[in-house]
């Protein structure tokens, strides 16, 4: 069989079943159609499955980490809040002292006592109302608590003359390094003397 007669036997196969090769690739192309439509439909149906496990993991770690946090706060309640009350109290006293040395110019120990007076009166009224909650005994706690703030005082002169005159730091750098030290050594006195459970004593 000649070339040529091999090329015209084909063109007429291909030209009497035209209509069959039309449709065969009509149904081809149909098929991969449908496919690619099935394929983008199972892809957005498992996005959006990621889509809501993502979601509801995320609600669940959030669910959790509020629980964690109120358990923790609840747990450590008093001293969460003696920390904030330290807190605002430690400020209150900073700015008094900041305030007294660089504008007043008064000597940096008189304005430490001061300042160091309206920072533990602040600090017991609020622990008294909004922490401990203790109502008995009002005038004992306070002594207790003033006495271990004079303590304190005596203690953060002590490192403020240590600081400023000894180891020739700042004023304001030093008052911020007594503030540390004493804050921790009145929290562990006052948290196991002054606030303690009489019970119906």
């Amino acid at each position: 069989m000649s070339k040529p007669f091999g090329r015209e036997l084909l063109r007429c196969f291909i030209l009497a079943n035209k209509q069959v090769i039309a449709n065969y690739g009509h149904f081809v192309l149909l098929n991969l159609c449908i496919i690619r439509k099935n394929h983008m439909r199972l892809f957005a149906n498992n996005k959006e499955k990621m889509y809501i496990c993502k979601k509801k993991e995320m609600d669940y770690n959030t669910k959790n980490f509020v629980v964690t946090i109120s358990r923790l706060f609840y747990r450590f309640r008093p001293i969460i809040l003696y920390g904030i009350f330290g807190s605002i109290s430690s400020s209150l006293d900073f700015i008094i002292y900041t305030l007294l040395v660089r504008i007043v110019g008064i000597h940096y120990v008189i304005a430490n006592c001061f300042s160091i007076l309206c920072g533990i009166s602040t600090s017991f009224i609020l622990n008294r109302n909004y922490n401990f909650k203790v109502k008995d005994k009002t005038k004992q706690r306070f002594t207790m608590f003033l006495t271990i703030g004079l303590c304190g005082m005596l203690f953060s002169n002590l490192i403020l003359w240590v600081c400023i005159e000894k180891l020739l730091l700042q004023d304001i750098l030093s008052k911020l390094l007594s503030i540390v030290f004493v804050v921790f050594f009145q929290f562990l006195l006052n948290k196991y003397l002054t606030f303690k459970s009489y019970g119906n004593k």
